[in-house]
Order: structure tokens, then C-alpha cells, then sequence
């Protein structure tokens, strides 16, 4: 059965192609936070748009995927309005599929999620001292999004029981534009390729100038 799920997982990725050149527009989120008191202590929400990506990702695609969550997530916290951090923090994310097929959570690579949160300075430190991470996953019709929710660790299992009991009535779906951050990522990638070439073809003129001068002398 292993061996059967490795091939069938392979075939999968072969046929859709996580590639920086497919439309791979369901991974790049938006986002929308919100700051919420639940059962009288603070809970922060992340919303994001489109499922976390495999972790089958070469260099290329994964900076984009980090751009992207790191973008979606600064713009959407305000770090004016709030300066609390949590010393030992939990952190729920809840996968939201719109249809009911088989999938295995532990594929879906949650790093760059977690580091962008991270930024925002709720949580003082990712290491397993500092941070608690859980994972559940609901169907949702609609359409696939991901909520995450940043508390204090005293309160995780408060929060778990309030929940599964809420969780429908916690739902945020971001609306922000996907496809210019897209178009912008793109942008910096060619603008970063053509300062390299551009600094390879002046080192080269200098090398040739340089020995140039050398015949002359």
C-alpha cells in the first residue's frame, strides 16, 4: 500500500507540474487578519486564499511561494495596532477543501506560513520551547482557504474545544488581488536576472578593456 501511495503521488505531480511556469494561482494567497477575543483572551486570525503548497517545490518555486506569504501576510497585519507577543505561543491552522477528496496534511508544507506569522512578532520564536503547531481539516463547498489562529499555549485547549464547536462561524475569506502580487514577483525575478547579466556583461568589458591595454603597453 506504501509503495502504491508513493507511485500514485508521483504520478500525481508529474501530471500537474509545480512549476514556476504552471498557474499556480491556488497556493498564492491574499490574506486577512483579525484580532478577536475568544472566552475573554486574545486569539489572531490569518486568512489566506488557496491551499499551503506540496513540499515537491525546486528553488525557484519555493521563493516565490515564501514571497508570496511573507507579501500577503505584512500587508494584512497592522503591527501598529497591536504589541503583544506571546512567549508561548500555539498556533491552530485549519485547512479549509472545497471537495471531499483523500488528502494527508503532513504533505502541505506549512514553513513559510508559520515564518511569515512569526514576523509579525506575536510569537517570540518558532523553536518546540516557544511554539505549539496543530492542524485539523474541514470541507468547505465554496472554495479552499486556510485559516490560522495565534494564541497563548495556556489556552490551545480551550480554543481546540471552541472550534470544533465554531469553526464554521469563524471563517474569513481575503479578497485581495492575487494577481498583482504575482505580476509583482515576476517583475523583481526579471529585474534581479537582468542587474546579474548586466553585471556579468560589465565584468567582462572590463576584463577585455583591461587586456586590450595590456597588447597597447
Amino acid at each position: 500500500m506504501e509503495t502504491l501511495k508513493s507511485d500514485v503521488m508521483r504520478r500525481i505531480h508529474e501530471l500537474e507540474d509545480y512549476s514556476p511556469q504552471q498557474p499556480v494561482m491556488t497556493v498564492y494567497p491574499g490574506a486577512k487578519t483579525e484580532a478577536k477575543q475568544i472566552n475573554g483572551y486574545p486569539v489572531f486570525q490569518f486568512s489566506y486564499e488557496g491551499t499551503l503548497p506540496l513540499y515537491q517545490q525546486d528553488g525557484k518555486y519555493r521563493s516565490a511561494v515564501r514571497y508570496y506569504y511573507f507579501r500577503a501576510t505584512f500587508e494584512a497585519y497592522d503591527r501598529n495596532a497591536s504589541d503583544l507577543t506571546f512567549s508561548r505561543a500555539a498556533v491552530l491552522i485549519i485547512h479549509y477543501f472545497k471537495d471531499r477528496f483523500v488528502r494527508d496534511l503532513d504533505n502541505r508544507n506549512r514553513k513559510f506560513l508559520l515564518d511569515a506569522i512569526r514576523q509579525t512578532g506575536l510569537i517570540q520564536d518558532d523553536s518546540w520551547r516557544d511554539l505549539a503547531v496543530m492542524e485539523e481539516g474541514y470541507h468547505d463547498p465554496h472554495k479552499d482557504h486556510v485559516q490560522a489562529y495565534v494564541l497563548a499555549r495556556e489556552h490551545l485547549a480551550d480554543f481546540l474545544t471552541y472550534m470544533e464547536r465554531y469553526h464554521s462561524q469563524e471563517i474569513m475569506v481575503p479578497h485581495l488581488s492575487k494577481h498583482a502580487i504575482l505580476e509583482e514577483a515576476e517583475g523583481q525575478q526579471f529585474q534581479t536576472q537582468e542587474e546579474k547579466m548586466t553585471g556579468e556583461i560589465e565584468e567582462k568589458n572590463t576584463k577585455e578593456a583591461a587586456e586590450y591595454q595590456n597588447m597597447w603597453n
